[in-house]
């Protein structure tokens, strides 16, 4: 494939417009899969709705309540899948829920519960390593649940029902392996690439219109076919139909705190005001990197895309934490960042006054059916978990339609980048050799996996920048030349900086006088660039808001 002035004059099989979790493992699949490719995301990698969760990969047991076998095997088959493509991403996390006075959540109903689930997923841990096994689960104690979460309250609590789920150590690279596994695929990326329009031709989609967000420059991309896979962020008004059904999204929050004594996830019922159990109404906790996440509180918001959190509903959702854990007394300026980001609702439970509840099903739907171009998609997912199963669905069923070729699907046992086991085995033992501090080399392993080497290879400096957790010039460099990082913000992402809490200026500062000779910054846009992360609305209500 050539390029001019870095235009893809090729023509592609498929335009992913969206690099979101869905968007990035979508543009893996169908490469690995055999098509001509391009990713094209206006913001960064996995930086919007995609970087807003619990960071819990769902096996499914939720779906045993009701009795839903399927899909309970489909979400623990795919938090396999998860852990044997990407184990240096993700890993076993211990989940608990007091059981309690109360036939659905006593102690006899959620043992036989967790047979069931553990039953179901009989072969969970097929083809893992041993390190990334799961646990069947089952009850513990009262006092074993007291000490995995010091200071809960156990009012009316007769035990806890524990299970097991996988943690991502980061969603923001975990997104970003994808797109990295769809270019070694022969995947084209385009990061900071806003698609304004789609091109069309005696009614079927031909390609895409494209501005680079950073330089203004406009690009015609010609594809055969389009998934249009920005959810929350696709453009109604200025895009050809689609589907006439496109649920309404909600805001989805949930705050990061401070590390505290909780030893495991967490689920805990909501008290009200009065200090009374809601029914039905359930916080999770979770220990994450050296803090505490919790939510996720979801509300209407007629802003949309984009929208940050009021100061009265985080101060709302502050003393609902407190109240409901019992030994918790967080206030704002305890809280290190916020995760927010739109998600696609149930239509009914957005009206009527009632708290909206987000949609439970994928969508995978064709524009055509509603007077849009041919060739043209709208894709969407409810959770993580089901991202890569979503992928392989829609290239399955264009393969299988015949509207494009495709070979079968490999990626439930494909490696992303950096997590080949033998690959990982080797990098240990080249971390042990490097004479980085254990913490800073168990960080390498984590976030590249087999490719943690190649870090260290990148050069440019090896010692620790302060403030940073153990990131290094390389890893910054490495970031920009390697894994598509055109701001700022796009190599904090990378490296993790300022994940669980605004980074302070002299650190941002020492960042972007590295990033500044790779991306050929000025004095003036190495400010420029400090100021804006100082002011995303992920740290306004944390500690220090208001930094300029």
């Amino acid at each position: 494939m050539s390029q001019a002035d870095g235009v893809p004059t090729a023509t592609f099989d498929l335009a992913v417009v969206g690099g979101g979790a869905l968007g990035c493992s979508l543009a893996w699949e169908a490469a690995s899969r055999g098509l001509r490719v391009v990713l094209l995301e206006q913001d960064d990698f996995g930086s919007a709705a995609s970087a807003n969760s619990l960071k819990i990969v769902h096996g499914g047991l939720r779906y045993l309540q009701k009795l839903d076998i399927r899909r309970a095997r489909a979400s623990a088959a795919e938090r396999s899948v998860f852990l044997r493509i990407a184990p240096h991403l993700v890993r076993p996390l211990g989940c608990v829920l007091p059981t309690r006075r109360h036939l659905l959540r006593g102690r006899l109903a959620m043992m036989g519960g967790l047979g069931l689930n553990a039953l179901v997923t009989f072969d969970r841990n097929r083809g893992l390593s041993p390190d990334r096994h799961l646990a069947a689960g089952g009850l513990v104690s009262r006092r074993a649940l007291a000490a995995l979460a010091p200071g809960l309250d156990l009012e009316g609590v007769t035990a806890g029902a524990q299970w097991f789920d996988a943690q991502m150590v980061d969603s923001e690279r975990l997104t970003l392996a994808f797109a990295l596994g769809a270019e070694t695929c022969g995947a084209t990326l385009l990061n900071h690439h806003r698609v304004t329009g789609f091109s069309t031709d005696d009614g079927r989609v031909t390609g895409v219109v494209a501005e680079d967000a950073l330089s203004g420059q406009r690009k015609e991309i010609d594809a055969r076919l389009v998934a249009d896979c920005r959810c929350a962020w696709s453009c109604p008004d200025s895009a050809p139909p689609g589907p006439e059904t496109a649920p309404p999204f909600i805001k989805a929050v949930n705050v990061v705190l401070p590390r505290t004594e909780l030893q495991c996830a967490l689920g805990f019922p909501m008290r009200d005001a009065q200090g009374l159990v809601i029914p039905g109404r359930m916080l999770f906790a979770t220990p994450w990197n050296g803090a505490t996440l919790v939510g996720t509180w979801y509300s209407t918001d007629a802003r949309g895309p984009g929208a940050g959190l009021e100061p009265a509903e985080l101060d709302a959702m502050l003393q609902s934490i407190n109240r409901s854990y019992g030994g918790w007394a967080f206030r704002g300026d305890d809280v290190r960042s916020l995760h927010v980001g739109f998600l696609p609702a149930i239509p009914e439970s957005v009206s009527g006054g009632r708290e909206p509840v987000p949609m439970d099903k994928p969508r995978c739907d064709p524009a055509s059916l509603t007077g849009g171009p041919d060739g043209l998609w709208y894709l969407q997912t409810e959770k993580w978990t089901t991202v890569r199963r979503l992928a392989q669905h829609f290239v399955d069923r264009i393969a299988g339609e015949g509207i494009a070729q495709a070979s079968a699907s490999q990626t439930k046992q494909l490696p992303l980048p950096g997590g080949d086991t033998a690959g990982l085995a080797s990098a240990r033992v080249e971390l042990a050799r490097s004479g980085l501090p254990p913490v800073e080399a168990a960080r390498l392993e984590a976030f590249y996996g087999s490719r943690a080497p190649e870090v260290l290879a990148a050069g440019s400096g090896s010692e620790a920048l302060p403030g940073t957790d153990g990131v290094t010039a390389g890893e910054i460099v490495f970031s920009i030349e390697r894994e598509h990082a055109r701001t700022l913000g796009d190599v904090l992402r990378r490296t993790g900086i300022g994940s669980n809490g605004r980074p302070s200026r002299e650190t941002l500062q020492a960042v972007s006088r590295i990033a500044a000779g790779p991306l050929g910054w000025d004095a003036s846009e190495q400010a420029r660039q400090v100021a804006t992360v100082l002011n995303w609305p992920i740290y306004q209500l944390g500690p220090g808001a208001g930094i300029s």
